[in-house]
């Protein structure tokens, strides 16, 4: 009976030693585990936001392009008005000339 008790005992304190290093080996282990799985989804998150905006860049741009194209157009012809208008100044103040 003796040794029963005996045996109870030196498992009971083993379980009051074991099962706290245990545990806090496994919070170590689980503590481990976030840290990298936050590691790779914050990884992921900003690769998806890369491609993301990269896509949305890309369509911006083909968005743009026959807008630009128009002001490309708009400004030469602007450019060629203004030409124009100086030219005619200068026939004007020519003009001025003679009738003076």
């Amino acid at each position: 009976m003796l040794e029963g008790l005996i045996g109870v005992g030196v498992v009971a304190s083993l379980g009051l030693v074991v099962l706290p290093y245990r545990r806090k080996q496994q919070a170590a282990q689980l503590q481990q585990l976030l840290a990298d799985l936050r590691a790779r989804l914050a990884a992921d998150l900003r690769s998806h936001v890369e491609r993301q905006m990269l896509a949305v860049a890309s369509q911006a741009r083909l968005a743009a392009q026959p807008f630009a194209a128009h002001v490309a157009a708009a400004s030469q012809q602007l450019t060629a008005a203004k030409i124009a208008l100086v030219d005619a100044n200068k026939q004007i103040d020519v003009l001025a000339a003679r009738i003076k």
